[in-house]
């Protein structure tokens, strides 16, 4: 079993291109996540736009294991045996907030998001990525943050 070494040194971008369009998709993956919130300030259904919400958190949580599985298999990092089971906890951990009340699931979804990133971050060769990873991540515990305080507010308005 060889093992790929670890960079000592961020990679500089040798496809601008790709990583431009990676950047703008990235972005553009934020607009469920904030316009879930959006849509509930406006007055759509809390409980149709939380539903929207956890299913595109657990989604985009389970894409992140994926993306482990893609740089396993083109031996871009090293123990790729213990890596792989690892890049499973992004999608167990997704599965696991579907079937949990709602003010358990949006914490278990952002700390599986800072979790992941905590252990994503040190093996990203790419400075770009690293750097969009980390401004996408904030954004998204944010949202989970505000999620969190709208359902409490009204768990706690319901049962006055």
């Amino acid at each position: 079993m060889q093992q790929s070494p670890r960079p000592s040194a961020p990679q500089t971008d040798p496809n601008p291109n790709i990583s431009e369009l990676a950047t703008r998709l990235g972005y553009f993956g934020l607009i469920p996540f904030l316009g879930t919130i959006l849509i509930t300030l406006v007055g759509v259904n809390m409980h149709f736009a939380f539903t929207l919400f956890i299913g595109y958190s657990a989604v985009i949580l389970s894409f992140l294991g994926g993306i482990h599985w893609g740089w396993i298999m083109q031996g871009a990092l090293p123990a790729a045996h213990v890596r792989l089971k690892l890049a499973m906890l992004p999608s167990l951990l997704a599965w696991a907030a579907l079937l949990v009340p709602s003010l358990w699931a949006v914490p278990l979804l952002g700390l599986a998001f800072i979790g992941w990133w905590a252990y994503e971050n040190p093996l990203i060769r790419e400075r770009w990525y690293r750097d969009v990873r980390k401004r996408l991540s904030f954004v998204v515990l944010a949202c989970h943050l505000i999620w969190f305080l709208m359902l409490w507010r009204a768990a706690t308005v319901a049962a006055a």
